[in-house]
């Protein structure tokens, strides 16, 4: 990915998350969870649409696969910690 793509995404990601926490309604969701004595844990992220990503990452995925390794990403890692399945 070009710096400026990424650039572009990492402004994106900021806008999304600066939105939601501003919101009185997810305020007001959040509070409540922590009332009830939840732990409460927001992923975010916005990623590019298929076809956007760059060779170098689509190879790597590519040999991890044939390798018969797992490919995770941040995205995975959030929600199988939010499942508790993973603590890294």
């Amino acid at each position: 990915m070009n710096e400026e793509l990424a650039e572009q995404l990492s402004e994106l990601r900021n806008a999304i998350t600066e939105a939601v926490w501003k919101s009185e309604r997810v305020a007001n969701a959040i509070a409540a969870l922590l009332r009830s004595a939840r732990d409460v844990q927001i992923a975010i992220d916005a990623t590019l649409a298929d076809g956007a990503e760059d060779d170098s990452t689509a190879a790597v995925e590519d040999q991890a696969v044939s390798a018969g390794k797992l490919v995770l990403d941040e995205t995975d890692r959030v929600f199988l910690q939010a499942l508790k399945i993973c603590d890294q």
